[in-house]
């Protein structure tokens, strides 16, 4: 990982692909997902993702998250949407049929509940659409004003 941030840093592909490719087979689709995903943060903050991808604690984390995210979202399912809650629910276009179901449960539960499904946008939509999560922020206030 040392070795191939500062490429990715400077832009260069060919040796993060190698390194991906020899370190982790499969998983080569998944980094390059990572990486064009980090290339949309500013350019100003790829120095912090690099030094905190650097870290070994980055990874021992990483391995704690993943170890318990299926019970994490098995808890979530299962946990009730108060009526009066307001809630907007932000769903980037390539969300799955399955996360798209469950997020229109916790729509049904409010209220207020609003479901908004956001065109070109991943993972990071925050990133590629903040005019939809800014209007969803204000949308939120509006309601408890």
């Amino acid at each position: 990982v040392r070795a191939v941030l500062p490429a990715l840093v400077s832009g260069g592909r060919f040796f993060p692909k190698l390194v991906a490719g020899a370190t982790a087979g499969q998983g080569t689709t998944v980094i390059e997902g990572l990486i064009s995903e980090v290339k949309k943060l500013p350019p100003h903050i790829w120095p912090l993702v690099r030094s905190h991808w650097s870290s070994p604690k980055c990874f021992h984390a990483m391995a704690l998250y993943l170890e318990v995210l299926p019970a994490s979202a098995q808890a979530a399912l299962l946990m009730p949407v108060p009526p009066h809650l307001p809630l907007v629910v932000l769903s980037a276009s390539n969300a799955t049929e399955q996360e798209l179901n469950e997020r229109e449960s916790w729509i049904r539960q409010s209220d207020t509940g609003r479901h908004i499904r956001v065109d070109h946008s991943g993972h990071w939509l925050q990133l590629e659409r903040p005019d939809v999560v800014i209007s969803a922020v204000r949308e939120l206030l509006d309601v408890v004003n």
